[in-house]
């Protein structure tokens, strides 16, 4: 139906996340991964012109940064390709990355990133699980324990990835679980940083995902 253009693609709701960002006064930042097809990078191809048209578009009214692929995990090379692909196309520098499935391996991915020159990461935290995995919702920079050096690269942990909540089955229970994380994130004023992906946020498997994101922003915004 989607390739016939007789319905909307349920996962392209980029602009429609913009608005509701600018809605409730909510800092957005997206993530597109711009890679080669492989049998675990199974992305958009990044010669396609709707797919770039999309990322410029989206450039001009958030920020844009990189998902890294599973490839670019492993080889430097491609990791620098990646993010010279997608600064190429939006003009720009990219600074910021995130890992596929949040991978971190300390220090390696951490070493890699910094060779890569990228400033910032947006992987720190648990696919399956709530919480935050550096034990902080405060960004800091990363310490080379080895080298016994800080390292110009600044962490930004997560407080939540959209996978754990498929674990919790009513809507009351997500939005309890959120409130008790943001309440306490506040008290310390850290980041109440939250990662979903478009694939989530076009099901309504269960629970409308796409409403219950606009019902967390007004919370938020209160």
């Amino acid at each position: 139906m989607v390739v016939t253009n007789k319905k909307k693609d349920p996962f392209d709701q980029f602009f429609e996340l913009i608005q509701l960002h600018q809605e409730y006064g909510v800092k957005g930042h997206f993530f597109f991964q711009f890679a080669d097809y492989s049998t675990q990078d199974k992305n958009i191809a990044v010669h396609k012109n709707k797919f770039r048209f999309l990322i410029k578009s989206v450039a001009d009214y958030e920020p844009v940064s990189l998902s890294a692929s599973h490839a670019a995990a492993r080889e430097l090379k491609t990791l620098k390709l990646e993010k010279k692909r997608l600064s190429d196309l939006i003009n720009r520098p990219i600074e910021f990355v995130r890992t596929r499935n949040n991978r971190v391996y300390i220090p390696e991915t951490y070493r890699q990133l910094i060779e890569a020159e990228f400033t910032a990461d947006y992987s720190m935290g648990y696919s399956q699980e709530l919480g935050f995995r550096a034990s902080t919702c405060t960004p800091f920079y990363f310490y080379d324990l080895l080298l016994e050096i800080q390292q110009p690269l600044r962490i930004y942990p997560f407080a939540l990835c959209d996978e754990a909540l498929l674990k919790i089955r009513k809507k009351t229970k997500i939005k309890e679980q959120i409130e008790v994380m943001s309440q306490a994130t506040h008290l310390v004023n850290g980041h109440m940083i939250q990662v979903f992906s478009n694939e989530l946020l076009g099901q309504k498997l269960r629970v409308d995902w796409m409403e219950l994101y606009r019902e967390m922003l007004k919370t938020y915004s209160r």
